[in-house]
């Protein structure tokens, strides 16, 4: 965000490494539905990543993950096709390890192992999922774009 011209003096990157350094850069602020959730994916790419690109990784990855459990929640209220429900289980997984949300990427992953022994997961595993992902069903009915 910032240069030096030559010859380069170590008072001047040293000015300009404090005026970075010590400047708390604001975080956009988040206003969609799914905002708390976005947050706490945005701490997990904020640590790795400029504040611009973890902000975009994380509303990103929100309206991922949203709409993944919106097709899941529509398949546990659906003739449920075992593959369809295995792939679902597996994308949301990926979505929520890549997001930093281990906890609840564990109850997904033995859900995906039920499934895998032919037993589909129960309706309150999704209610479980929610509750360890700290949203409840309206933040899934703002979805993706609200």
């Amino acid at each position: 965000n910032d240069y030096l011209t030559k010859p380069i003096r170590k008072e001047q990157v040293a000015q300009v490494l404090q005026a970075y350094l010590h400047t708390p850069h604001p975080r956009p602020a988040i206003t969609r539905s799914g905002g708390a959730l976005c947050d706490r994916i945005f701490r997990f790419y904020e640590g790795d990543h400029a504040i611009e690109s973890a902000q975009r990784l994380s509303d990103l990855a929100t309206r991922s993950l949203l709409s993944e459990l919106k097709r899941l929640r529509q398949l546990f209220h659906a003739t449920v096709d075992k593959e369809q429900f295995r792939q679902s289980l597996h994308r949301l997984k990926g979505i929520l390890l890549n997001c930093g949300l281990f906890e609840p990427a564990s109850l997904v992953a033995d859900a995906e192992r039920h499934l895998a022994q032919g037993v589909l997961p129960q309706l309150d595993f999704f209610d479980a999922l929610l509750g360890a992902l700290e949203i409840d069903s309206d933040t899934l009915e703002g979805g993706e774009n609200g």
